[in-house]
């Protein structure tokens, strides 16, 4: 009697280490639209980090370049990311880690203008950006912390000049007016 083994499928799961334990192996292609030419990296191992809720992802799933915050399926992008206009003109430049944006990323307008300049963690906007119009006048510039703006802001008002807000967790903080002790009160009245 001969023994029979069947083989069923079996995979072993995804890896669930620490990023900084598992080595990428990445595979870098350029995928074209209609417009715009991508030059990306994804990872091929089997790592499948636990998704942060409040990150974005990017990812190669169904023979598309895909991005959702909080999840993601398919590869996920590793590497230094290019997205060129056909006519050659690059557009955003930056690098992912594990899918999410990572350091520092730069967009740019369809005539060549800087129009932002980030720092990104942990698929969050952490760190100094700013941020211009097509003309190359500065509209903003002030840090985030976990992809809420945090500090000081400048940013342009609609007529031209600059205003400088306080932020905290996002939330802009009006500061409270300042109010009149006794003794400039006392001051402003004996002087008249």
């Amino acid at each position: 009697m001969g023994l029979l083994i069947v083989a069923l499928g079996c995979q072993s799961p995804p890896i669930q280490l620490p990023p900084a334990l598992v080595k990428p192996v990445t595979v870098s292609f350029d995928y074209a639209t209609p417009d715009t030419i991508y030059t990306l990296s994804v990872d091929t191992t089997r790592y499948r980090p636990e998704p942060l809720p409040q990150a974005w992802y990017w990812f190669w799933h169904q023979q598309l370049l895909q991005s959702r915050q909080g999840d993601y399926a398919g590869q996920l992008l590793h590497g230094e990311f290019i997205k060129q206009l056909r006519s050659g003109a690059t557009i955003q430049k930056g690098e992912f880690s594990w899918g999410l944006p990572e350091g520092y990323w730069r967009t740019w307008s369809v005539e060549g203008a800087l129009v932002a300049a980030e720092e990104w963690k942990d698929g969050q906007r952490h760190g100094k950006a700013i941020y211009f119009d097509a003309a190359g006048q500065k509209l903003a510039e002030g840090e985030y912390r976990k992809g809420l703006k945090q500090g000081t802001w400048v940013e342009r008002a609609p007529d031209g000049t600059y205003l400088t807000r306080a932020y905290k967790m996002g939330q802009e903080v009006i500061p409270e007016p300042e109010e009149e002790n006794d003794e400039t009160a006392e001051a402003t009245e004996g002087g008249k």
